[in-house]
């Protein structure tokens, strides 16, 4: 499955609209000649034929949205996954850190240990701040960084 999304992220967006232009086109070419055939062979047999086109159309708008939602789905799925795995990554970093930071002689030892707090409050209130008040806290979170 891997391989696959490694594959289908290195395609143009457009070829992989195309392919799935032509792969629905081609399903509901085969749906419509298969239908075409049953209804001939019921006839053939003096069935009634019940319902038209209509069931066709709503059965293919359904499917497309339903196409849709899990495209989107999938998506959002994979960005959250990316996310949560990256906060993860930098609240180990954070921790490893502090810990290397408490084999330090003393003078520098609290020092470092006050930056790598104010650095973590700084990320947390990050995460939750308005993007109109992101900028200085981005600033001052690069500033936190060249101190360490």
């Amino acid at each position: 499955m891997a391989n696959l999304a490694e594959f289908l992220d290195k395609l143009p967006i457009l070829l992989v609209g195309l392919l799935m232009l032509a792969t629905m086109t081609l399903t509901a070419t085969a749906g419509y000649v298969l239908r075409q055939r049953v209804r001939r062979l019921l006839t053939h047999k003096g069935a009634t034929e019940e319902g038209g086109a209509e069931g066709y159309i709503v059965s293919a708008v359904i499917g497309l949205v339903a196409l849709l939602l899990g495209f989107t789905f999938a998506l959002a799925v994979g960005r959250f996954e990316t996310r949560r795995a990256l906060v993860l990554q930098e609240a180990n970093a954070i921790g490893t850190s502090y810990l290397r930071v408490q084999g330090l002689p003393e003078p520098h030892r609290t020092r470092m240990s006050q930056i790598l707090v104010n650095y973590t409050n700084n990320r947390v209130e990050l995460s939750t701040a308005s993007p109109d008040k992101m900028a200085p806290l981005i600033v001052a979170s690069d500033r936190l960084l060249v101190e360490l």
